[in-house]
């Protein structure tokens, strides 16, 4: 399973020693995680715009935290294309950084 991460797009500082997430102070501008059908989700801060990417794929431009419904006890998230799960070990950790970009870039 690939391990959960955010980078900043200029590739600023490099993950920490767990290979995890990089805080930053105005939001993480890359969020990346497979969820429970095994699909590679990542959504990316551009500008005041979020966009997710399914597989590589863009799927969607999202206007900040209102355009995301998400169960942090299921770990289920609708958005404007659809549905997915993310899995029991990242919940918290997806969840929380999702939060943080869509207040800071949403």
């Amino acid at each position: 399973r690939e391990a959960l991460r955010a980078l900043r797009s200029d590739e600023g500082p490099p993950p920490d020693s767990l290979g995890t997430l990089v805080r930053e102070a105005r939001g993480p501008e890359e969020i990346c995680f497979t969820d429970t059908d095994g699909d590679q989700i990542r959504f990316r801060a551009v500008g005041r715009k979020i966009q997710e990417f399914t597989n590589g794929r863009l799927v969607a431009a999202l206007d900040g935290v209102g355009a995301l419904r998400a169960n942090l006890n299921t770990g289920h998230i609708i958005d404007c294309t659809g549905s997915f799960t993310v899995p029991p070990a990242d919940r918290a950790l997806v969840f929380s950084k999702l939060q943080e970009m869509c207040l800071a870039h949403g």
